[in-house]
């Protein structure tokens, strides 16, 4: 099986109202991969899910 060093993931985050969980979420990605991109789907939630997200650095689409 050949290794792919230099592969970039991406890793698509669907969320529904998770202020309190998603940054946690993207700190545990982030440790556990070779992430290089983080997206953060928000199904327009009607708390801070989207800042939060953001200020974690992430791209988020609503």
């Amino acid at each position: 099986m050949q290794k792919y060093h230099d592969a970039s993931i991406l890793v698509v985050l669907p969320a529904y109202n998770e202020q309190d969980n998603i940054a946690g979420v993207i700190d545990k990605v982030r440790t556990s991969t070779m992430t290089h991109d983080i997206l953060v789907v928000d199904d327009g939630s009607t708390d801070s899910t989207q800042t939060v997200a953001l200020d974690k650095g992430v791209e988020v689409i609503r």
